[in-house]
């Protein structure tokens, strides 16, 4: 991809993102992206076709930078996880519900599949380790998606002490399974 595409998809991705702060998916209009991204309709166009294509994309970048500290210890990945989680929460609850939920919980779910497929000894061998890894990754966006709507009661540091007391041995017994 070339500089000026990626410059001004990171730039849209940023308007998109600022917007939902403040306003529903729905809410927001090709123009409001535009004017926030310091670019024109025509220039949008050339690089989505709709919205819709455009909060996809910025979906799977967002959920992206909410894991950018995955090489860190499992407690400091936690941590960090649930403080991006709170300090994005708005922008989380509006993607997880009407009609960018899709998006939002297909970027999810692509993220956590990659990484457990990533951490784990072995590829699944079986149906049941598939169906596990499914669990697996369907109680994550579950548990994620509850705390976006909850943080306010729960500091980043107690949830991901709940998470690993909660998920811990489930999560190590998948990972390590031989």
């Amino acid at each position: 991809m070339n500089k000026r595409v990626l410059r001004t998809t990171k730039a849209i991705d940023r308007a998109l993102l600022k917007l939902l702060q403040e306003q529903s998916p729905e809410e927001i209009t090709i123009q409001e992206i535009a004017d926030e991204a310091g670019i024109n309709r025509v220039t949008f166009y050339a690089h989505y076709r709709n919205k819709n294509e455009a909060i996809q994309h910025c979906c799977q970048t967002f959920v992206n930078s909410l894991y950018d500290s995955t090489g860190e210890s499992s407690e400091d990945m936690f941590i960090n996880t649930f403080t991006a989680i709170k300090r994005n929460a708005a922008v989380i609850n509006r993607l997880s519900q009407g009609p960018t939920a899709p998006y939002f919980v297909e970027a999810l779910q692509k993220w956590m599949s990659d990484w457990f497929r990533n951490h784990r000894t072995k590829a699944p061998s079986s149906v049941t380790e598939e169906v596990v890894l499914q669990a697996l990754i369907y109680s994550n966006i579950g548990i994620l998606l509850w705390y976006g709507q909850h943080c306010q009661t729960l500091t980043p540091q107690a949830m991901a002490k709940a998470y690993e007391e909660g998920l811990h041995l489930p999560v190590d017994n998948y990972l390590h399974h031989q």
